[in-house]
This record gives C-alpha cells, structure tokens and sequence, in this order.
C-alpha cells in the first residue's frame, strides 16, 4: 500500500508540475500552438493538450483561432492563449499610515486601480473592516464575481509569520499589540475559501524585483524604506526568503552602533532603522543650519526630503557631502554584514535611498570595498532599483499566482 500510495503522490505531482509549466510559459506568450509549447516546456504534444483541455474547462485559457499552415500546406494550428482575466487577485498593501488596496489580474497588472486611504490611530478590527470596504467597491466598480478571487495577498511593514498568516510585530501600530492574525481576521470577512497570504511588503518588492528581472538563478539583497520603517528582502537562485520564522530581511532592527544613543521603535538602541530612518537623517542636517546658513541642501526647504540632500551632495555641497558620507558609512557596516554571510550577487536600494545620488553611492561602495578582507575583491554590485512600488503588487499577484499554479488551482 506504501509504494501505491507514494506512486500515486509522485503522479500527481508530476501533473502539477507539468500545468504550472504549462501556465507558465502561457503567461508570457501570447497566441501559441501545441507544438510550440511542447517545444517550450519539453513535454509530449499529448501531455500539451491534455493540459489545455484541462484549463480551457477551467477557463483560464482560451481558444484564439488559427495559425500559420506550414510550408508544406499542412493544417494550419490551433492557437491558445493564457487569460489573465479569468480569475483575479486582490492586493493589500498596510504601509506605516495609509492601506492601499488594488485589483490585478493573473499577469499581475492592474484591473481596478490602487485606492489609498490614509490611517491615523486605527484599530486593526477597524482596518479589517476597511479591507473588506474596499474589497467590495473595488470589485464591484468591474463587476467582478466574489467567487473569481483567486487569492487575497497583504504586503505589510512588520516582522511576518507567513506559515500562519501572522504579523508577530507591527512597530508602526503599537496600538494592536503583537502577534496579530491578520489572515484569521480577514478571511472572516472576504469570500470563502478564498486564500489568504500575508507577508512583509518587501518580500513582495523583491518577488516584483525578481519578476522583472526573469532570471530564476539570480542573488540580491533588496533594502528599501516605508516612511521611517527599513526593512528588506533576500533573494537567493530566484527564491524570496522568509526564513524559519519570518525574520528574515528585518534588517532595521540590526544593532550597528551598540554605543549610539539613538532609540529605535522596537526599543532597542543603534539600530539600523534608528540611524538611517529619513527622518533623523534630514534632523541631523537640519541641526547643522547654523554651522553651513548657505547650504544648497535647504534650497528647497527639504521638501524633497533626502533627495535634495543627495543633489546637494552630487553638486559638491559640503554638508550635503557629510550627510551623505555619514549615511554611506551605517549602510556600509550592515552591507559588509550581509555580504559576508550570504554573498549577494547584488544590493539593489528601493524608497528614498534610491534617490540619494551618485556621490551617495559612489562613498558607499567605497566604504564596502575598504571594510575587512584587504585586497579580496568584492564584487558584490551596489545599485538603486528603477521599480515603481506597482512592483511590489506585482510581484506579489505573479508570486501568489505561481504558488497556487503550482498546487494544481
């Protein structure tokens, strides 16, 4: 009965593996013929069309007419493509003070477009009941029928337990305490059986960053700000990592300065997220107007927050330049650290940071070079990210998509 049994889980694995192939190569496609996918996915034409007869029923893929005979006048084939709007995803995003909720369809664009409502002191029941709000007028605004919903992702800023859809700890809302059962608590409220996927909203960045990408072996680090909050996402041969309990990527709350005065929201003192938050960062400028009265720093009044402190930098603004070394020298400590123990192919910066400026960049990869290990090349490259934060939804709808394609849905 045993090797019945695995036989038969094997089998069915094997199928699974197959349609998500399949599906796969579908999404990014276009009108395609049996042969091309076969050709595509390595699989026999009969497994293709089984597949397709599979997902046609399930109308997640569609009949588009008929190609090209070949040369030799033969029958001319039959054309499937992936529909994307057959099912869609909705999209939360729980930022430091605002909830952002959006539609996409399975390619991870776009249905219903991102709706934002500001958070001041909220509850989390109250922001659940936003959630669900939400849910409803956006799906209604297209019509779209409840039982659609393929899955319901929330991206949040936080430390996640993605196994059980939990947020151990929200610093940006102390108010609901810790260990909040985000998924519990919306799929009381959103359509049955519908999944529910919480993670951190920078495990989504870096799926949108690996998305765009297309290259399934890549290495990157990905550290990024949401208002004051810092946080990150490791990506290792094109997998996210969530770590064994959820931590992994929290690099704001990494004690870099265990002398510094400087108290962070988790209590702790020289942390990341304490030294680097934007906001400390332009306080420390501002506390210096005195010492530099002419600085190009303050000719916009700081409006662009720390992208003026990075044009003031690359014009040669002496204090400009300070801050910004300052700012280079505390990335650069928790840099050499995640260099040396996962060996990132590349850092890529998102948020404020990507905007800090060719002399902000420039200062820290010099700062990493020179840090331990003289004359050991470190070919790690640093860089800022030229997503959009859409990429954050979209990578979270093309991630969720390839899980439940890869269960058999």
């Amino acid at each position: 009965m045993l090797l019945k049994t695995e036989s038969k889980n094997s089998l069915k694995t094997l199928k699974f593996r197959n349609r998500k192939l399949v599906l796969s190569f579908m999404r990014g496609a276009g009108a395609v013929a049996v042969n091309e996918i076969s050709r595509a996915t390595g699989l026999s034409k009969m497994t293709v069309h089984k597949i397709i007869d599979y997902y046609l029923e399930e109308g997640m893929i569609s009949y588009s007419g008929k190609g090209v005979s070949t040369e030799e006048g033969g029958k001319k084939p039959n054309l499937f493509s992936f529909n994307a709007e057959c099912r869609y995803i909705y999209a939360v995003r729980l930022g430091g003070d605002f909830l952002s909720t959006s539609v996409v369809n399975l390619k991870g664009e776009m249905v219903v477009g991102r709706k934002t409502v500001p958070l001041d002191n909220v509850s989390f029941d109250e922001v659940v009941a936003l959630i669900a709000t939400a849910f409803r007028e956006q799906t209604g605004q297209r019509e779209l029928p409840r039982e659609g919903c393929l899955a319901t992702v929330v991206g949040c800023n936080g430390i996640v337990d993605v196994e059980n859809g939990v947020c151990l700890a929200a610093y940006q809302f102390p108010q609901w305490g810790v260990n909040i059962p985000i998924r519990q608590a919306l799929g009381a409220h959103l359509p049955e059986n519908v999944p529910v996927h919480v993670d951190s909203w920078w495990r989504h960045l870096a799926h949108g960053e690996l998305h765009a990408r297309g290259d399934e072996t890549c290495r990157f680090y990905m550290i990024g700000n949401s208002g004051d909050y810092i946080s990150g996402g490791l990506v290792a041969d094109g997998v996210v990592s969530c770590g064994a309990t959820g931590f992994a990527g929290e690099i704001g709350h990494l004690i870099i300065d265990p002398k510094s005065d400087a108290t962070c929201v988790c209590g702790g003192k020289g942390c990341l997220e304490a030294l680097v938050a934007p906001s400390r960062v332009l306080a420390r400028a501002v506390a210096r107007r005195d010492q530099f009265p002419g600085s190009a720093v303050f000719a916009a009044d700081l409006t662009g927050g720390l992208a003026d402190v990075g044009r003031a930098a690359d014009a040669g603004d002496e204090l400009g330049q300070m801050v910004m070394e300052e700012l280079a020298d505390h990335f650069a400590i928790v840099i050499n650290n995640i260099i040396y123990i996962s060996d990132p192919g590349q850092i890529i910066f998102f948020g404020d940071y990507a905007n800090n400026g060719e002399f902000f960049f420039h200062t820290l990869r010099a700062r990493v070079q020179a840090m331990g290990l003289h004359g050991v090349d470190k070919r790690t490259v640093i860089e800022p990210s030229a997503l959009s934060e859409d990429h954050g939804v979209i990578g979270a709808a093309n991630h969720m998509t390839d899980t439940l394609f890869a269960a058999g849905r």
